[in-house]
């Protein structure tokens, strides 16, 4: 057997890829690392036969032979994205027309148990249910994400000359990380990604695939509750459908988004993904990540949603008239434009949980003297010592109050845990939190963080449609239903007002629950909380 490997260690080229191929009696097997599926050739432009062509020259004609292969059935680079998350730039290659060049699949770990499968309507992503059983959940995939690749590899890597720092796609992830983080924001499940398994396409011609573990990965252990039978997030665990993946949730329109949008999407996602997994363990890093989550998010809306200029002389009001009297109001939107992304960040978070929030609380409850109050007067409040808290931990290192990190209290037959700490207070060695000051246990923030960002991604997304504004026409065709339940609704809204609550779908006549959360699952019901105290 004849054996090339090409490992490039230079900085100059920034090769931090690893191409390996093998010529051996059944043919050409050419094995290409988790790099390139995670899409890192974007920065570091990871051209094999560029590489090895260089480095190698004596099998430059090896390798010019599978990349004309690859590349002979692939679209001109011109007409793909050249920007944006790799595994959203995969699906619009796939929607362009782009045939796929392999498929992968990569294992799912996640302490949900999970039934059903996406196996259509998800582009060239698939989730497969393994029915893995009660074996341990960090070790045992409970489903398998096969994905095809419709990505073509780049040709060119230029000098390191011309290279310059950029993080707006990056998600400290791969191309499978993304497509995980979506599915566990969409399910409200922890879920991790592990390695590449299994390798099907146009070099591997073995129609079962071919195992592969050059790119496994370890999927750090899933904490157990500190206290037995006690969790912090109660309901991330249980049973969970991929069927309504497709159905329930606005994954099949992610390829939909702009590129900055499906960025920011990933990011804030790949937070609220790391924040679940270890919150039995690390609650107090869980209440950072979530809160690093909504401001990606709030950050991105804000930049598309408001001025500038009007940010700024809202925020420090005695600009305005500071540069008015030194006749240079030019140089004010120069400073506002500068500003933007630094000033304000605690209203620009709060603003948008209280624009993207549903009104709905919570749909299990503990009895009244252990719920919060679900207004907008009380969440405004929440959030900005939340934030608070927050900025303590980041600036100061004083880490998240012992009463919010705790696993909430419950008593049996109880729907739902405690949503806020109990008692007057609490004291430990060291510290002492008046009930006023905690207002909110993380498992609710968990649920107002997934919620808010879900609704903002329907809001990014093209062609979704307001439920307050929707016509019978916009409904029967955006969302699918009937056409006589589409004008049940709209005279539900005329005779009594616009919907409130999500919930109030269950009021018109024949609207059964599976068909409200259908509609709910692909339409909007905003605009915000109303400005007066409820």
């Amino acid at each position: 057997m004849k054996s090339i490997q090409a490992v490039s260690g230079s900085t100059d080229r920034g090769a931090q890829s690893l191409f390996t191929s093998a010529l051996g009696q059944a043919g050409l097997w050419v094995f290409v690392s988790s790099w390139r599926m995670a899409g890192c050739w974007r920065t570091s432009r990871f051209a094999p036969r560029a590489m090895i062509a260089r480095e190698m020259p004596e099998n430059a004609q090896c390798v010019a032979d599978f990349h004309d292969g690859c590349t002979s059935r692939a679209i001109l680079s011109s007409q793909m994205d050249a920007e944006g998350p790799v595994g959203w730039r995969n699906w619009r290659a796939a929607e362009k027309g782009s045939p796929p060049l392999h498929t992968a699949e990569f294992p799912l770990f996640s302490d949900s148990w999970l039934v059903g499968h996406a196996e259509s309507g998800l582009g060239p992503y698939a989730f497969l249910n393994t029915i893995r059983g009660d074996q341990a959940p960090d070790r045992f995939p409970a489903a398998v994400l096969r994905a095809a690749w419709h990505l073509s590899p780049d040709d060119a890597i230029p000098p390191a000359s011309e290279w310059t720092t950029d993080v707006q796609f990056y998600h400290a992830g791969d191309f499978a990380d993304e497509l995980t983080a979506l599915l566990s924001l969409c399910l409200g499940m922890r879920a991790q990604a592990g390695g590449q398994t299994r390798l099907f396409g146009s070099y591997v011609t073995d129609p079962l695939g071919r195992p592969t573990a050059y790119a496994v990965k370890n999927v750090s252990p899933l904490p157990e509750p500190r206290q037995r039978g006690h969790s912090i997030l109660p309901h991330t665990g249980g049973q969970r459908s991929l069927a309504d993946i497709c159905r329930l949730s606005p994954f099949p329109r992610y390829p939909g988004l702009a590129a900055d949008g499906a960025s920011a999407l990933v990011q804030s996602a790949r937070l609220y993904q790391e924040a679940i997994w270890i919150a039995e363990q690390r609650p107090e890093w869980s209440w950072i990540l979530l809160v690093s989550a909504i401001e990606r998010a709030a950050g991105r809306w804000h930049k598309v949603t408001v001025d500038p200029l009007e940010w700024l002389c809202e925020l420090k009001p005695r600009l305005r008239t500071v540069f008015s009297e030194a006749a240079r109001l030019d140089l004010l939107g120069v400073a506002a434009e500068e500003l933007k992304d630094y000033i304000g960040a605690k209203k620009r978070l709060v603003s948008f949980v209280l624009e993207f929030l549903p009104r709905d609380p919570p749909p299990a409850r503990p009895p009244d003297p252990f719920q919060v109050p679900w207004t907008r007067a009380f969440l405004e409040t929440a959030l900005e010592r939340i934030y608070k808290w927050r900025s303590k931990y980041l600036h100061l290192g004083v880490p998240f109050p012992a009463p919010m990190c705790e696993a909430p209290y419950r008593e049996r037959g109880w729907d739902s845990p405690a949503e806020k700490p109990i008692g007057l207070g609490m004291q430990v060695p060291g510290g002492t939190w008046l009930a006023k000051d905690t207002p909110l246990m993380l498992h609710v923030f968990e649920y107002v963080t997934r919620s808010a960002l879900l609704e903002w991604w329907k809001w990014m997304t093209p062609g979704t449609k307001d439920l307050n504004a929707a016509t019978t026409a916009e409904l029967a065709s955006t969302v699918g239903i009937d056409p006589e339940a589409a004008e049940r609704i709209v005279a539900y809204r005329e005779l009594n007002g616009s919907f409130r609550l999500r919930a109030d779908l269950r009021s018109v006549p024949e609207v059964e629950r599976n068909l409200a959360e259908l509609i709910c699952a692909k339409t909007t019901l905003l605009r915000g909380w109303p400005k007066a105290h409820e």
